[in-house]
């Protein structure tokens, strides 16, 4: 994970070869399994979504519920993996990671941003687990983390194939988090009113 502290413009070389040495390991961990992970490149507009298909441990070869794994702001499938998908997996469900817009491959290697209509994201991944033998149809969950909790709600409202959704956690508004951080930074009580607008005079 280190090169999350380098983020920035212009590109530092030094984030593109830390997140590729990061992908290089993770491969060679997913190929350790038993059984190993299934690398999977996803559909998507003009280019692919990268994503991990993961066997729950001891039900490889049984049809059992999925959970397509998202992330957040600038996550990857790795920490997803980390953080939602080994507990998940012990539970006798089937993982299926992704990345989309705005993280992982697609943000370092394609400079493609985040998008607000992340139901578009995760429908082709939903296309991609009724593909593989194993997945139930009609126990389909999507669960995400951190501004994935802001997605989740909208990918239920407009992908119907979903049994159940996970938001962690909730969040209605995105925008009020960062007051609190403006303030830090000097914004006034007028200032942080008048946002996301900022004159030059706030800017003091």
């Amino acid at each position: 994970m280190a090169y999350h502290p380098l983020y920035g413009t212009p590109v530092d070389p030094r984030l593109a070869d830390a997140f590729h040495l990061q992908m290089d390991t993770f491969d060679r961990a997913m190929a350790m399994l038993e059984p190993p992970g299934e690398k999977l490149e996803v559909a998507y507009e003009h280019t692919t979504l990268p994503a991990y298909f993961l066997r729950a441990f001891g039900h490889a070869n049984e049809v059992r519920p999925v959970i397509i794994v998202g992330g957040g702001w600038d996550s990857t499938y790795v920490e997803n993996y980390l953080g939602i998908g080994v507990a998940a997996l012990r539970r006798g469900y089937h993982v299926l990671l992704h990345d989309g817009p705005g993280q992982g491959r697609l943000l370092v290697d394609e400079g493609l941003p985040l998008r607000h209509d992340w139901e578009k994201v995760v429908t082709p991944v939903v296309d991609a687990a009724l593909a593989i033998d194993v997945v139930d149809p009609d126990r389909i969950v999507y669960e995400s983390w951190s501004l994935g909790g802001y997605f989740a709600p909208r990918v239920a409202a407009y992908e119907h194939r979903l049994a159940a959704m996970v938001a962690d956690p909730g969040q209605l508004d995105v925008g009020v988090k960062f007051f609190e951080l403006m303030k830090m930074f000097g914004l006034g009580p007028v200032a942080v009113a008048k946002l996301p607008a900022v004159a030059p005079e706030d800017e003091k």
